[in-house]
């Protein structure tokens, strides 16, 4: 859920910069927020999400961060990388950009 939401800020980081009370934040495949959700993220997020646009090649793939092939990743990156990779398809459909 966090690297769902860290893709949403890190898309729309002034949508994130609204004043809580005046409106809920929307995040797609996660819910709706009455408080701002930017404040449940710790540097870990933000670090992943750094590792997954240095190794994100667009159409020529990954380059994985331990090198060799998608075979020779932990499975808990290749998740993670999956799921950065939906939440960033998911905000970049949404009308207003987050």
């Amino acid at each position: 859920m966090k690297l769902r939401i860290a893709c949403a800020v890190q898309h729309a980081p002034g949508a994130f910069d609204v004043p809580e009370g005046i409106a809920d934040w929307d995040i797609p495949k996660v819910g709706s927020f009455r408080e701002n959700p930017r404040k449940r993220l710790t540097d870990a997020d933000w670090e992943l999400l750094n590792i997954y646009s240095q190794c994100d090649r667009g159409m020529s793939r990954m380059v994985y961060p331990d090198g060799g092939s998608m075979l020779d990743q932990p499975v808990l990156l290749l998740a993670a990388f999956s799921l950065i990779a939906d939440a960033r398809a998911q905000v970049r459909k949404q009308p207003d950009g987050g």
